[in-house]
């Protein structure tokens, strides 16, 4: 069954999977191994669409025993392509359909460390927060606000969650309160996504007008 796709090279033909899909079936494969099988190709071709596809199937029929294995195997994926699409949207999938909100903050963080600029991290962290079951949504973003020439990701996507309902903690409130420029109104105010705005005009020039306007939209 092996030779079907691997020595003939076949793996992006969609009925190769499908056939690949019956025999697992008719013969009780075992679906573990076939975890194991897909993990193999996708090292040297994680771009291939049918890869993720057969993944997912399998995936399901083992349900929640795969969600360990599917998040470490998308780690994997990613520690070798940061940006690789399908990793993240089968990851997102996973945490959806199967479970494991309550690390995924943490691992987005971990990739934030590595690179601030990794823009799929910080839509991974954006899709947790206003996704995930309340329980998986703590407001942590200290670390990073506190880092003022990296704080444009971290801001704009506290915007982002404020304008979607997001209630900010005090804690939160200080911290952003902490990064206005001298010379700002020092009283806080009570819409913090106002405060925002006026503090991405002074850390973000380049779209200072543009923050002007999404908080003219705040005030209408």
């Amino acid at each position: 069954m092996r030779a079907v796709l691997v020595m003939c090279g076949y793996s992006w033909i969609p009925d190769v999977w499908h056939f690949r899909r019956l025999i697992l079936e008719a013969l009780d494969g075992d679906l573990h191994d076939e975890l194991g099988f897909t993990e193999n190709i996708a090292k040297s071709n994680s771009k291939n669409y049918q890869i993720w596809h057969h993944r997912r199937w399998v995936a399901v029929k083992l349900g929640t025993d795969a969600t360990s294995k599917e998040l470490e195997f998308t780690k994997k994926i990613l520690t070798l392509d940061a940006k690789n699409y399908h990793a993240w949207s089968h990851r997102q999938w996973v945490v959806q359909a199967l479970g494991g909100w309550d690390d995924e903050l943490h691992y987005c963080w971990q990739l934030l460390e590595e690179d601030i600029f990794n823009n799929s991290a910080w839509n991974q962290r954006y899709f947790v927060m206003t996704t995930s079951p309340p329980a998986g949504r703590p407001g942590r973003y200290e670390r990073v606000l506190s880092a003022k020439n990296n704080s444009i990701f971290a801001l704009s996507t506290i915007l982002d969650l404020l304008c979607h309902g997001l209630q900010p903690s005090q804690e939160l409130r200080d911290v952003v309160d902490a990064l206005k420029a001298s010379g700002q109104n020092d009283q806080p105010d009570p819409d913090l996504a106002k405060t925002v705005c006026c503090i991405l005009e002074g850390v973000d020039p380049m779209r200072a007008n543009y923050w002007k306007w999404r908080k003219s939209k705040l005030m209408s």
